[in-house]
């Protein structure tokens, strides 16, 4: 596995930061950029981040791009945070029916192991 270069890891920790304040503009930002290996693991990383403070606005946003990588990393986090929330939107979203199970199940997994 190859290690990020500078330029990665710089645009990767600077818009994980940006997406705790102001997701959108991150996001805005990152589209300027050429679509290269860099942006899009930062995008991945905006879209955990903006799936702590809001999920159902990352969660919206992610499908709105169509990109898979984006909306499984969103409803992972939903799904860590709020399982039931998370896997209320998997089931309405446009992933692949393998990943939505694999996802459904950790939810189940998280609320049966929750405790009252």
């Amino acid at each position: 596995i190859a290690t990020p270069g500078p330029r990665a890891q710089a645009i990767g920790k600077a818009t994980f930061a940006w997406a705790a304040k102001d997701p959108q503009a991150a996001v805005a930002w990152l589209n300027t950029l050429p679509d290269e290996p860099a942006t899009r693991n930062a995008m991945v990383g905006v879209a955990s981040r903006w799936a702590v403070s809001d999920p159902a606005d990352a969660a919206a946003w992610a499908a709105s791009t169509g990109d898979g990588r984006l909306m499984e990393t969103v409803a992972r986090e939903w799904i860590r945070r709020d399982p039931g929330a998370g896997a209320d939107w998997v089931r309405s979203s446009a992933l692949p029916d393998d990943t939505k199970a694999a996802l459904l199940e950790q939810a189940d997994n998280l609320m049966k192991t929750a405790t009252p």
